[in-house]
């Protein structure tokens, strides 16, 4: 149902004004240092598919980019590593926010900073290290490759239900705040 105010995590701007979600059609694109992965649905079942290519325990970044439900905007790094257990709990537990909404980032990096996979705002996926690794993922999960085109214009909603979900995710672990980096967290 078309909306004159973004509704979804990511949508894009038809002609008559009205904001629609956007779906991406099943693919992935490698390129030279990472592969891009564009899923239509599902986006953190596919991310914690792709997380089992890289060796616990993990690190992990939630980057919000506008100040929200009382947070600065940067860089939240969590301060302990989490171990596959304790990162597929979270993940399970956070999947409707970091699903829905259009405030932030989510990173899962390797202790070594060699390999990484980045939930960004757009909905895509970018996994960093052994590509090959990552591409098995996606063809056994039923993508694709493909061209991945991000619409232009679009919205990100920041959905108000969701402001509980941050306050939890920010209040309930230890995590270590920096600003923001233009290069890599407006994209």
């Amino acid at each position: 149902m078309a909306s004159s105010r973004p509704e979804h995590k990511f949508t894009s701007l038809v002609d008559d004004g009205e904001f629609l979600q956007h779906e991406y059609p099943n693919v992935f694109s490698r390129e030279e240092r990472r592969l891009v992965v564009a899923p239509r649905s599902q986006h953190v079942n596919l991310l914690s598919s792709l997380i089992e290519q890289i060796e616990p325990p993990y690190r992990i970044r939630y980057v919000l980019q506008v100040a929200s439900a009382g947070f600065a905007a940067g860089r939240y790094d969590l301060e302990d590593p989490l171990s596959k257990e304790d990162l597929a709990q979270f993940l399970r537990r956070f999947q409707p926010f970091l699903e829905n909404d259009g405030r932030h980032h989510f990173w899962v990096r390797s202790l070594d900073g060699q390999s990484a996979v980045v939930y960004d705002q757009h909905d895509l996926l970018y996994a960093y290290g052994t590509l090959e690794a990552y591409e098995s993922v996606c063809v056994r999960e039923g993508l694709a490759p493909g061209t991945i085109e991000v619409p232009f214009p679009h919205a990100h909603a920041f959905i108000d239900e969701h402001d509980q979900d941050l306050r939890e995710l920010l209040s309930e672990w230890q995590w270590t705040r920096s600003e923001l980096v233009d290069e890599v967290d407006f994209v």
